[in-house]
C-alpha cells in the first residue's frame, strides 16, 4: 500500500512504538506539532487538519493489522 509521506511517517513511528511497548500500551495523541498559537499561527487550519488526518488513518491500520478494537 502506497501511503502519503506524513501519513507513512506516522506509521512507521507508530510501529516502532508497538513493538517497544505492545500494541494495548499505546496511545495516539495530538499533543504537538501543530504550532497553532492563537497570536502567532505558525501553521494553518489545513495543515494541522492534515496533520490529524495523517495520524487518524495511521491509527486505523494499526489497529487493524494488530487486531484492536
Amino acid at each position: 500500500m502506497r501511503m502519503p509521506r506524513a501519513l507513512n511517517r506516522s506509521w512507521h513511528m507508530q510501529k516502532k512504538a508497538i513493538q517497544l511497548f505492545g500494541a494495548e500500551r499505546l496511545l495516539l495523541t495530538p499533543d504537538c506539532g501543530f504550532a497553532t498559537f492563537a497570536d502567532n499561527p505558525r501553521n494553518s487550519e489545513r495543515i494541522a487538519e492534515a496533520k490529524l488526518a495523517a495520524l487518524a488513518q495511521a491509527a486505523r491500520i494499526l489497529r487493524e493489522r494488530h487486531h484492536i478494537a
